[in-house]
């Protein structure tokens, strides 16, 4: 992204950019990786995007179910707390079928 300082904090445009393509939070400011709305609309659209949380967002349930459910192999970048979480660890594994 070659997007201005500026523009890289501002949550309109973070909220377009992820909502394109969820890895694109990589290039958001820390303030924009942090919130909830911004990290929520990235993990929808991709859900290995949690990799680019921090880690006080890969500790959120409903944000970390919304990643895993979109792509179980987010799972990698989900808190330890919840990587026991039984109905998070079901959701993931579910992606992958039987």
């Amino acid at each position: 992204m070659f997007a201005s300082v500026e523009l890289c904090d501002d949550p309109e445009i973070v909220l377009a950019a992820v909502g394109q393509a969820g890895s694109a939070l990589l290039y958001a400011s820390d303030g924009m990786r942090a919130n909830r709305k911004i990290v929520g609309a990235a993990v929808r659209q991709d859900g290995s995007a949690l990799l680019y949380a921090p880690d006080v967002v890969c500790d959120d349930h409903e944000i970390v179910e919304i990643a895993v459910d979109r792509d179980g192999s987010a799972l990698e970048y989900v808190s330890d707390r919840l990587r026991d979480d039984h109905e998070i660890v079901e959701i993931a594994v579910g992606q992958y079928g039987s």
